[in-house]
């Protein structure tokens, strides 16, 4: 019990004859029944049973133990003690591994259904980060050429916007889920199957993306159908046109999936584990920290993409290196190649936190085996 109590820093505090040697045993026995807890995954029923005599007994140790240090250890073991504090972390211990216990079909489905609706929510920064990367004004996303004040312009090719990310979604799930297989069945560690089979299965997306988001940006500055467009696009510059920026387009999408399905799931389970925060607080915090990764790693070639893709008659921008030289010499390196940072940053970390948030609610509702698998194999089929 000491060295569990040393290993979790827990400080001894000042001794008392004979009590005290009690009272310190008994935050060793706390300990470990809390990491038994954590590690076992048991259900909230019998955290019920084990958590309010564990809270009087620490009650009781607050009025006999003075030290500022110690008080502050027994309200760590009271939070890992309480039942709300393990089921939320065996919740996203499970959710983080979801995608390796649904089949490709199911992957597919539900990122499909959390693209849509994700991107429901935030598509007016999407519109407003293409605009100001190809140096038009914001104003022209909300008024018509004649200057009337017009809203719903601003969503304009949101359903290609929808099935942009919808679909690259459902091929960021399902391919990601089949690398995870692969790498867990490879013997690599559980960090390393969650972001490298994140990032192999982006790169995979990259590719039905990048025509996706030509369409899309094509439809944000001249209008059309959402069948129209892409028929208007082979029909004036050939079926090859449909892949122009889609190197660009690989390369983002493998640093934004890593960043989405491995490193932000990945931060809210350390955040979790290490300090007790709150399930939606830690994703929050990991939803914000992989979209600056992702935004500020990745900005220059999501530019030079957009840029090649809204000028496909080829005027100003060719192919990628003229096209970020073009941009450096008109803009600056910082001011050409990161512009729309903001919005983009804030696209992806709403993004991020949505598809996450979403995945958690969904995956119980559309399959809810997954879940109820996991927990078993966690209680040890009990």
């Amino acid at each position: 019990a000491a060295r569990r109590s040393r290993s979790a820093g827990i400080s001894r505090g000042p001794r008392r004859r004979g009590q005290g040697q009690g009272q310190f045993q008994f935050l060793g026995l706390v300990l470990t029944r809390a990491e038994t807890l954590s590690t076992k995954k048991w259900r909230k029923e019998r955290c019920s049973a084990f958590a309010p005599h564990t809270r009087q007994r620490l009650g009781a140790l607050r009025t006999s133990v003075a030290a500022p240090r110690c008080q502050r250890d027994l309200a760590v073991l009271s939070r890992a003690a309480s039942p709300e504090f393990v089921s939320g972390n065996s919740r996203v211990k499970t959710m983080s591994d979801a995608l390796q216990r649904l089949s490709g079909g199911e992957n597919c489905v539900l990122g499909m259904v959390t693209g849509v609706m994700s991107k429901a929510c935030n598509y007016p920064f999407l519109v407003w980060k293409n605009t100001q990367q190809q140096g038009l004004k914001l104003s022209t996303t909300w008024t018509t050429p004649q200057g009337t004040v017009n809203p719903l312009r601003v969503y304009r090719g949101l359903p290609m916007a929808c099935m942009n990310l919808g679909g690259t979604n459902a091929v960021q799930f399902g391919s990601t889920g089949f690398f995870q297989k692969a790498l867990a069945g490879s013997g690599a560690s559980r960090d390393g199957v969650l972001v490298g089979g994140a990032f192999l299965g982006g790169l995979a997306s990259g590719v039905p993306c990048s025509v996706w988001e030509l369409c899309m940006i094509q439809q944000q500055r001249f209008g059309g159908s959402t069948l129209g467009t892409p028929a208007r696009v082979v029909s004036e510059f050939g079926f090859a046109a449909l892949g122009r920026g889609a190197s660009m387009t690989m390369g983002r999408e493998a640093m934004f999936t890593m960043s989405m399905l491995g490193i932000t799931p990945l931060i809210q389970q350390k955040l979790i584990d290490s300090s007790g925060w709150d399930r939606n607080t830690a994703l929050a915090a990991g939803s914000l920290n992989g979209a600056l990764l992702a935004g500020v790693i990745t900005h220059p070639m999501d530019t030079i993409k957009s840029c090649m893709q809204g000028d496909m008659a080829r005027e100003k921008y060719h192919g990628v290196v003229q096209t970020g030289q073009n941009i450096a010499a008109e803009y600056g390196v910082a001011q050409g190649l990161f512009k729309g940072l903001v919005f983009r940053v804030a696209l992806i970390s709403t993004t991020f936190f949505l598809v996450n948030a979403f995945k958690e609610r969904t995956v119980p509702l559309l399959f809810p085996h997954a879940v109820r698998d996991k927990r078993a194999a966690a209680s040890g089929g009990r």
